[in-house]
């Protein structure tokens, strides 16, 4: 019965569900019935191990119960024989203590097994109060001090800034605090890392611009930093995952504020956008559309079309 019940709880494994069971199954009551028997069978083994300690230690060999069962055996085997045999009875005698012994041994295993199950059990009902998102809250999720990422972005190597560049990323995307204290604690540094020649740097502080970009109060110092030649010029790069957070950065300033539409006309923004149609995917044809559409209701930018 208990293997059919271990073999109907069990879990199984297929390819794409992975390991599966049967809903049912309550694992904290589970291991607290676990831990329950496991303390029972302690003590038991406790007691059965302590009497068969006291046996042996508090009787020399051979043990009254062993020696009666030896004045048994060599009585029935004078009356079953003609010529008592000693040499057998003597063999159960010895059979008889050292089975004493090795039933102590056995109760002394069965407790260092109880001890290590039991433990097993703790832990297990320890860990089940976890879930994978404190885990990975607790140990992957381990972000630095801004202050921190801003000088290694300064003045660190090329992977430092790669990794630098990928924190103020992940900063930007988080919370809007973040973003206000990346403008100011260091634009320039952003869109230094930005211009570097490392791709993969180039792309992480391009999505930490665009991200940054999607608060108004932001675009502003942005656009005064001269942040939008920047923006411009990464659309030349040949990172297709750089080009879209460029275009989408330039889309986030363009429509939120009138203002800010006469810096994308600088040192030939036009020319720049128009560059990126000829080589933007649909999507990206999509945000460059919407940007001249934005732009064409500027009339300077009226004027540039006509001309």
């Amino acid at each position: 019965m208990v293997l059919g019940i271990s073999f109907w709880f069990c879990p199984s494994f297929t390819r794409v569900g992975g390991w599966v069971g049967v809903s049912s199954v309550r694992r904290r009551e589970f291991m607290t019935v676990m831990l329950v028997l496991c303390i029972l069978m302690f003590g038991a083994c406790i007691a059965l191990i302590t009497l068969s300690l006291i046996e042996l230690t508090s009787n020399p060999y051979p043990l009254p119960r062993c020696s009666n069962a030896y004045s048994s055996c060599f009585t029935e085997a004078a009356r079953t024989t003609e010529l008592s045999d000693d040499g057998v009875c003597t063999a159960y005698l010895n059979q008889c203590y050292e089975a004493t012994v090795w039933t102590s041994i056995y109760f002394a295993l069965v407790i260092i097994l109880m001890i290590a199950t039991g433990a097993v059990v703790a832990f297990l009902l320890y860990n089940f109060k976890f879930t994978a998102g404190d885990l990975i809250e607790k140990y992957l999720v381990q972000s630095k001090e801004l202050e921190q990422v801003m000088a290694t972005a300064r003045t660190g190597s090329v992977s430092q800034k790669r990794n630098a560049a990928f924190e103020l990323a992940t900063m930007a995307a988080s919370a809007d605090d973040n973003k206000f204290q990346i403008v100011t604690g260091g634009l320039e540094i952003l869109i230094s890392l930005a211009l570097n020649p490392d791709t993969t740097t180039q792309e992480y502080a391009t999505e930490a611009i665009a991200e940054c970009l999607t608060v108004p109060a932001i675009q502003d110092q942005f656009v005064a930093v001269g942040g939008m030649k920047t923006l411009t010029a990464l659309l030349h790069t040949k990172n297709a995952r750089t080009v879209r957070e460029a275009i989408t950065a330039v889309s986030y300033v363009v429509s939120d504020s009138d203002e800010n539409k006469p810096a994308v006309l600088a040192e030939h923004g036009l020319d720049d956008l128009a560059h990126a149609c000829k080589y933007a995917n649909t999507s990206n044809r999509k945000l460059l559309a919407s940007i001249f559409l934005e732009l064409a209701y500027y009339s300077d930018t009226r004027y540039i079309f006509f001309t």
